[in-house]
C-alpha cells in the first residue's frame, strides 16, 4: 500500500519510540563511528530478524557543535501502520461511517482544528490597555492630526484667555490615547486585567492545546490534546501565523485515549470538593495529619474542575503526534 505524506507539526519523539520497541519486539544496540573532527553517536532500535525495521535517534558532533538528528518520521508511519492493522487504533476521519471503540486505546482524529496558547493569551491581557492604546492611536492618527490642526488654528485667532485654555484642553483631550482606546473599545479596567491574567497563569499554566471537533449525528464530539511546546517540530506563533488559531485545512491527532466521553464533572469530584480537610481536628497524630493533607490536595480537584475539566462529549488525548496529511 501506498504510504501518505505526512508534515509533521508535533511527535513525541520518546513516547513514539517507547511504544514502537514495544509493538516491533525491538532491542537496542550502540553504534559509535569516529571520523576525523567528526563523531557519530547514535542508537538503534532493530525490529525481528528480517523485518527490516530499524528506528534511528542519533547526535553528530563536529568542530565543537552537537547536532542532533531525529530520523522517526518514516518510522512513525510504519508504527502508525501496525496499530491500525493490529486492530489497536480508532479511526475518525469524518469520511463515512466512523466507529469509536472504546476497548482500542489509541485514537486518530482528522478535522479542522482550533490551536489555543494559553501563555500567549496570559501576554495579551497582561498588556491589553498598552496595545489598545497603541493601536487605536495608530490607526486613529490621521484624524488625530487633522482635528489637531483645525484646532490649532482655532487657538491662533483666539485673544480670550479662557478660550484659549478651552481650545488647549479640547486639543489635549483630542490626542489623550487612554481616551482613545476607551471609545473605541480597547481599554479595561486594569484590575480585572490583572486578575483576569493571574487566573490564566495559575488555572492553565502556559497551556498549548489542540482541539479538533466533529458532529455525529446531532452530537457534537471534541477531541482535545495538550501538546507540550519541547515536541513542536517549530515555534508556536509561527505555526498560529501559518495556519490561523482556527485552521482552514484539516490536521490529523495521534493519541491515547487519557480521558473518555462521559459526563465531565463527576459525583466523585462534587464529593471530594466538599471534604472537610479537619487540619485542628488532626492533632498530633501523624495519621490524621496526613489524611487531613490528602483530604485537602483531593479538594484541589473541584477547583482544578473548573478551569480545566472536560465537558461532556469531549476526550482527552494523550498526545504522539500532530501532522498534516498529503
Amino acid at each position: 500500500m501506498k504510504m501518505s505524506l505526512r508534515s509533521f507539526v508535533y511527535l513525541d519523539e520518546y513516547k513514539m519510540s517507547s511504544l514502537a520497541s514495544q509493538l516491533f519486539g525491538g532491542v537496542t544496540n550502540s553504534l559509535v563511528v569516529s571520523n576525523g573532527q567528526k563523531t557519530h553517536e547514535g542508537e538503534e532500535q532493530r525490529g525481528p530478524v528480517g523485518s527490516g525495521r530499524i528506528l534511528t535517534d542519533g547526535s553528530s558532533s563536529q568542530m565543537g557543535r552537537t547536532e542532533y538528528r531525529v530520523l522517526l518520521d518514516h518510522a512513525y508511519s510504519e508504527f502508525e501502520e501496525r496499530l491500525i492493522e493490529d486492530g489497536k487504533m480508532s479511526v475518525v476521519s469524518g469520511r463515512g461511517k466512523d466507529e469509536y471503540d472504546p476497548s482500542r486505546p489509541f485514537v486518530k482524529v482528522t478535522g479542522k482544528a482550533i490551536l489555543t496558547d494559553i501563555g500567549a493569551v496570559a501576554k495579551v491581557v497582561k498588556s491589553f490597555n498598552e496595545m489598545g492604546e497603541s493601536l487605536s492611536y495608530v490607526s486613529s492618527f490621521k484624524d488625530i492630526e487633522s482635528a489637531k490642526e483645525a484646532l490649532d488654528v482655532q487657538l491662533s485667532a483666539v485673544k480670550d484667555r479662557n478660550e484659549k485654555a478651552r481650545v488647549k484642553r479640547s486639543i489635549q483631550k483630542m490626542t489623550d490615547p487612554i481616551r482613545i482606546a476607551r471609545d473605541s473599545g480597547l481599554n479595561m479596567d486594569p484590575k480585572y486585567l490583572e486578575h483576569l491574567a493571574y487566573i490564566l497563569e495559575f488555572g492553565y499554566n502556559d497551556l498549548f492545546e489542540i482541539q479538533i471537533d466533529k458532529s455525529e449525528g446531532s452530537a457534537e464530539k471534541s477531541f482535545t490534546s495538550h501538546l507540550q511546546r519541547e515536541w513542536l517540530r517549530e515555534n508556536e506563533e509561527l505555526l498560529i501565523k501559518k495556519y490561523s488559531r482556527r485552521t482552514d485545512k484539516n490536521f490529523t491527532v495521534v493519541g491515547i485515549v487519557a480521558q473518555d466521553f462521559g459526563t465531565g464533572y463527576s459525583q466523585d469530584h462534587e464529593e471530594v470538593a466538599e471534604v472537610q480537610v479537619g487540619l485542628a481536628e488532626s492533632g498530633p497524630d501523624p495519621d490524621g495529619m496526613r489524611h487531613a493533607l490528602r483530604n485537602l490536595a483531593l479538594s484541589l480537584s473541584g477547583i482544578e474542575q473548573t478551569f480545566s475539566g472536560k465537558y461532556s462529549g469531549e476526550m482527552i488525548l494523550d498526545p504522539i503526534a500532530v501532522y498534516r496529511e498529503l
